[in-house]
Formats: C-alpha cells, sequence, structure tokens
C-alpha cells in the first residue's frame, strides 16, 4: 500500500511539474521592437562574427555561418532557471531561414563555472528568423537536466513576433543573436520576459 501511495504521490509530482514547465502565459506582444525570446536573467552581451560560430561537436571544433547577420552581431545569453516559463518565441515577425539540431554534451547551464560558455559545447537547436530589414537567431541551449529540446518551427516557414517556436524543460538558456547595427535596450543582469520585454529601443 505505502508502495503504491509512494507511486501515485511520484506520478503526480512529475504531472504537476509537467504543468510548470509546459506554461506559455498570453503575452502583450509589443508592435514594434525586437522581443525577448524567453523569459530569465541575462547573464552575458558579447561580440561575435555570426559567419563564424564556432562550437564543440564529439571533441572536434566545427563552424557554422548564420544567414542574414553579417560579419558583427551582439549574442545575448538569456538563463532561465526552474521558475521561469520554458517556452521560447520569435523576438520578429519573419520567414526561418535557417532551422538545424546539435548533438553536444549536456553541462549544467546555472551553476557551473563555465556556463556563460555553454552555448558552444552542449546540445543546441539553432533557429535563423529573417525579418523585413534583418535577421535574428535563437538558440536553445540544453543542459544537465533539461536534455530535451523542442522546436515547432521549419525552413521556410512564417512566423509572427511572439509566437511559440520551441521549448525547453527543467532550467537551461536561451540565446539571442542581432546585428550589431541595433540599438540594445538591455544589460547584463536584467530580468526580462518572453514575448514582451524589449530587447532594442523602437
Amino acid at each position: 500500500m505505502e508502495i503504491l501511495l509512494g507511486t501515485i504521490a511520484g506520478a503526480s509530482a512529475l504531472a504537476g511539474l509537467k504543468k510548470v514547465f509546459d506554461r506559455a502565459p498570453k503575452r502583450k506582444i509589443p508592435e514594434s521592437g525586437i522581443v525577448s525570446p524567453a523569459s530569465g536573467k541575462v547573464i552575458e552581451i558579447v561580440d561575435i562574427d555570426p559567419t563564424k560560430f564556432e562550437f564543440v561537436k564529439k571533441k572536434i571544433k566545427n563552424s557554422v555561418s548564420l544567414p542574414g547577420l553579417g560579419t558583427s552581431a551582439k549574442m545575448i545569453v538569456i538563463e532561465m532557471n526552474i521558475r521561469d516559463v520554458h517556452v521560447q518565441r520569435a523576438p520578429i515577425e519573419g520567414v526561418v531561414t535557417y532551422s538545424k539540431h546539435f548533438s553536444g554534451k549536456h553541462k549544467n547551464v546555472i551553476h557551473s563555472k563555465g556556463k556563460k560558455d555553454s552555448v558552444y559545447i552542449n546540445e543546441k537547436q539553432i533557429t535563423v528568423i529573417k525579418g523585413r530589414d534583418f535577421s535574428t537567431c535563437v538558440i536553445q541551449v540544453a543542459g544537465f537536466v533539461a536534455r530535451r529540446i523542442r522546436s515547432r518551427v521549419h525552413i521556410n516557414q512564417f512566423v509572427k513576433k511572439g509566437a511559440v517556436i520551441g521549448k525547453i524543460s527543467f532550467g537551461s538558456q536561451t540565446i539571442l543573436i542581432l546585428p550589431n547595427t541595433l540599438n540594445i535596450k538591455i544589460r547584463i543582469g536584467d530580468r526580462v520576459t518572453d514575448g514582451e520585454t524589449l530587447i532594442t529601443q523602437n
């Protein structure tokens, strides 16, 4: 009887957790500007060359060119803890021009010393969306517990700004890459909300 009750309690707890991680609250999407693709805390903003986005896969260094982002861009790293909403949203309206999954490690993206470098070594899904004037890139990064990345979009699909494009569970990271020509509004340490927080000035 105790085993049965324990099993029921465990199943109920898992169902409750699933409900928490599957939630996608309604958001008031701003008409202008680029919105945050995820909820969480901004832990890094760095310059990168999108034509040479390098990462390690099976101990081999790889490099991909992210289309439509030029040769100079800002990479914004958003850390999602276990309490944050775990869906990812389109930062702009446009067409998906690149969508690819890359296997990798599952290092802790929340508490490890090298968490800011998780995008280069962990499993990831890279999605590029081409808007009217420029492209943006969203990278979903798996972690130690969050080993399941879901993408809901495909190449040539049109997406509205704020539309759900994927999900990761149990705390992880979402990366946003933007052209360096844009005026970024947020700073390291800021809390952002998926689909609502403006990343750039209007």
